[in-house]
């Protein structure tokens, strides 16, 4: 194991702060969509922080590329959708 549970839940509650911080810093430059999505980390790193797992995950460049990817072939797809719908 690379760090213990304690480790962990703290690594997890500084990203839940960290995420906090930025929506405030969004939300008073008045950019309300992404402050949104700040806020929705900050939960999503609060809950985690008392998830057990066994190992640390730390993102790697090829991590972030592949989530990029999967995250620009979902985009894609959705657009295929709403223009069938012809809402786009």
């Amino acid at each position: 194991m690379a760090g213990s549970v304690k480790d962990l839940s703290k690594y997890r509650f500084e990203r839940c702060s960290e995420e906090l911080e930025n929506s405030k810093i969004l939300l008073d430059a008045l950019k309300f969509k992404l402050s949104l999505n700040r806020s929705y980390y900050s939960i999503f790193h609060g809950m985690r922080e008392h998830a057990d797992y066994e190992d640390f995950f730390v993102a790697s460049r090829q991590d972030a590329e592949e989530q990029y990817l999967k995250a620009k072939k979902f985009h894609s797809l959705i657009s295929e959708y709403l223009k069938f719908l012809q809402i786009l």
